[in-house]
């Protein structure tokens, strides 16, 4: 039997021992003891982190858990899609309690606290102001893939953003593949031609715009995608949630993530103004009709990394409100 932190493990358990225990929790002395850390190998070399607490204290979170479940899970379920009768007091699987346990004693949904990241992970707030500032657009990438487990753990790290009413129901669409990004580009610059010709254009474009964009393509330049090799759009239902924010909020954790793990990043406003009025490249996406499409990112190795952050905050305007009066607020 594997001892806890505190040496003890369940043999010689007694009455006695467990009389004690109900006694320090009655007189409120009891205080749970620090886990003790190990680390387990995993199959790609690295290790995963394993607290193991004592047994008093694995005993008293079980029967806390115990008593909790009694009182709340006749009336405490998760919620499902088609199940809206009673929705404020339902389970929405957002982890708050997981996240807000001090002694991490609380699991749910399957989670696990020993595997969510610590709080001391965080970055400094000069590390934050160098990830914002020192975020730019990428114009020029690579032509090669970037790894798929990378983009999966940017994706899934990602699900993590938060939402507007905890209806986390919005949805990744990712083209991790060059070669399926070049049939994409050409799909869309074709059906953007064939709209134009029975006089369709994309939202806010003009029949100028899009011969300044043929003249770019008839030049060899890649104007739309700027030949990122890759793409994620990011979309929800709009019949749960709040789908604009959500999936706004999203798409700008990917990019911050990504920036993070060395990617070049461009907002793709003209594709997606051009998915508006092309429904067959919409198709190609299988993006379902009734979501929302908040905006697209191409993204991938850049060619070049910029070596410093911008100064622009001195063309920001910030108003502050002085009851009745506002001024500038330098």
């Amino acid at each position: 039997m594997t001892a806890g932190s505190d040496g003890k493990t369940i043999d010689g358990m007694s009455m006695k021992r467990i009389e004690a225990l109900i006694q320090k929790l009655k007189d409120f002395s009891y205080q749970p003891k620090p886990d003790r850390r190990t680390y387990i190998p995993k199959a790609n070399g690295k290790t995963h982190p394993l607290g193991i607490p004592s047994f008093d204290d694995k005993l008293v979170q079980e029967v806390v858990r115990m008593i909790l479940e009694s009182i709340y899970e006749p009336t405490f379920h998760v919620m499902e899609p088609t199940d809206l009768s009673d929705e404020w007091h339902m389970c929405w699987e957002c982890q708050r309690c997981l996240a807000g346990c001090p002694t991490g004693a609380l699991s749910i949904c399957g989670k696990k606290p020993e595997d969510s990241l610590s709080r001391d992970l965080l970055p400094s707030p000069l590390q934050m102001e160098a990830l914002l500032t020192n975020r730019r657009s990428c114009r020029s990438f690579k032509q090669e893939n970037v790894d798929p487990e990378l983009i999966r753990h940017i994706l899934h790290v990602c699900g993590n953003s938060p939402t507007g009413s905890c209806n986390q129901v919005y949805e990744c669409t990712v083209i991790d593949d060059k070669e399926v990004m070049r049939e994409f580009t050409s799909l869309l610059r074709d059906e953007m031609y064939q709209q134009a010709a029975k006089g369709i254009y994309p939202p806010r474009f003009t029949k100028e715009d899009l011969a300044v964009f043929k003249t770019c393509y008839d030049k060899g330049e890649e104007f739309c995608f700027r030949g990122a090799p890759h793409m994620l759009a990011v979309h929800a239902p709009t019949t749960r949630g709040e789908w604009v924010f959500d999936t706004t909020i999203a798409l700008t954790y990917a990019e911050l993530a990504m920036t993070c793990n060395g990617l070049g990043v461009i907002y793709l406003t003209t594709p997606w103004a051009a998915l508006q009025v092309c429904p067959k490249s919409r198709a190609f996406l299988q993006i379902p009709e009734d979501h929302y499409i908040s905006c697209l990112v191409g993204f991938g190795k850049p060619e070049f990394q910029f070596p410093r952050g911008v100064q622009r905050s001195d063309a920001l305007k910030i108003h502050r409100i002085l009851g009745e009066n506002r001024q500038e607020l330098l």
